[in-house]
């Protein structure tokens, strides 16, 4: 992946966490730590560093699934295995308290 694709994709995060703040969620947006990290991405610990950076599933009451990549189908298998509720468009998100 390019250092644009990667821009790309923390610019697509970014914007759907505003999103998520307005419906007064509270997002974890794990692209911004790829991004701080992109030579570690395609690198002999790129495995370790997903485990690092996807344990913050497990705190989460659900997850939105903003596209297709294999990051995030992998984000989304854990997610489902442990039950969380996966949201594929912002109108299915209902508000935040």
């Amino acid at each position: 992946m390019s250092l644009e694709q990667l821009q790309e994709n923390v610019d697509k995060s970014i914007d759907i966490a505003r999103l998520l703040i307005l419906k007064g969620h509270n997002p974890y947006v794990p692209n911004l730590a790829h991004f701080l990290h992109h030579g570690w991405i395609r690198s002999p610990v790129e495995e370790t560093y997903f485990k690092m950076v996807s344990s913050w599933i497990k705190y989460c009451d659900a997850l939105y699934y903003g596209g297709q990549s294999d990051g995030v189908d992998r984000e989304r298998d854990i997610a489902e295995r442990l039950g969380l509720k996966i949201y594929y468009s912002m109108e299915e998100v209902p508000d935040g308290s």
